[in-house]
């Protein structure tokens, strides 16, 4: 039972210390088409905020997806949210 709990502790401390490094390699831009997905907006409205192509946002979202190790536009909310990002 002890030795459970000493692993268990050990595999959510290294879970969080690469969530933390998965943060912090985001580029500027990256965080901030996360901050606007995460606010609900669609790529096309990110791409005329932003100035730049649908294409760019796409890749920009693929590149956060891919660092932060998740698979849908939801899993980002959710991963921004409860890593309090945007606060």
């Amino acid at each position: 039972m002890a030795t459970k709990m000493v692993i268990s502790g050990y595999i959510h401390a290294v879970d969080q210390e690469r969530t933390k490094q998965n943060n912090t390699n985001l580029t500027s831009r990256e965080k901030e088409v996360l901050k606007l997905i995460t606010d609900g907006y669609t790529n096309q409205e990110i791409a005329e905020r932003l100035i730049i192509s649908i294409k760019t946002v796409e890749s920009h979202r693929a590149h956060i997806l891919d660092k932060l190790e998740l698979h849908t536009r939801a899993d980002l909310v959710k991963y921004a949210r409860t890593q309090g990002m945007f606060d």
